[in-house]
């Protein structure tokens, strides 16, 4: 499963990390929102076998 967030949203990447999921890769400029454009972090969790 992966989800993502803004790099600037704070709150977003605590709950993603809360949840046990792990930094996966970081998108330099990889969300744009209006004309805003941020840094997009992608977050990966895996069912532990």
């Amino acid at each position: 499963m992966t989800a993502w967030c803004a790099a600037e949203n704070i709150g977003s990447h605590r709950v993603l990390e809360k949840a046990g999921m792990k930094l996966l890769s970081t998108e330099k400029n990889g969300l744009e929102v209006g004309d805003r454009v941020y840094d997009k972090l992608i977050y990966e969790y895996r069912r532990q076998a």
